[in-house]
């Protein structure tokens, strides 16, 4: 099993203690999502893809496990056990998935590229999830930017 697949497995296993069929429906569907949207974005950026989706499938884990507050802070400590624990990412792959994850949040300010990548990635999903809901005007703002660039 890829470093990728064994990840996609942890998360698979912590929202399926999700007790509401709803929310646990909801976690899988973003999660995967921002996962894929990730990945697309780091190969449109020659950023590596695997370490990209890694970032997006851990990257709220916290909102679904804990419903923590300060969820991105939170998922990134989660996320350092479940990495550190796997024992299959080496030290600087997993201080990339973990700052991505602490600031996916901050979508007001500019952090590193794969922090950015994180964002635009949870920005994309949450839009295409139904075009129709409001977004944040932070949100709106980086949406915009992005759907030019990809067309």
């Amino acid at each position: 099993m890829d470093r990728l697949e064994y990840i996609r497995v942890q998360t698979d296993r912590i929202l399926q203690r999700i007790p509401s069929a709803e929310e646990q429906k909801f976690a899988y569907i973003h999660l995967y999502g921002v996962s894929k949207w990730a990945a697309f974005l780091a190969m449109k950026e020659n950023l590596d893809p695997e370490i990209a989706a890694v970032s997006g499938m851990l990257h709220d884990i916290a909102r679904y496990l804990e419903n923590s507050a300060d969820h991105a802070v939170r998922g990134a400590e989660l996320s350092l056990e479940i990495l550190n624990h796997t024992q299959l990412f080496t030290a600087d792959e997993i201080s990339i998935i973990t700052s991505a994850i602490a600031h996916h949040s901050d979508k007001e300010h500019i952090h590193d590229v794969y922090d950015e990548l994180l964002k635009n990635s949870d920005v994309l999903d949450h839009y295409f999830y139904n075009p129709k809901d409001p977004i944040s005007p932070s949100d709106q703002k980086r949406l915009l930017l992005l759907l030019k660039d990809i067309q």
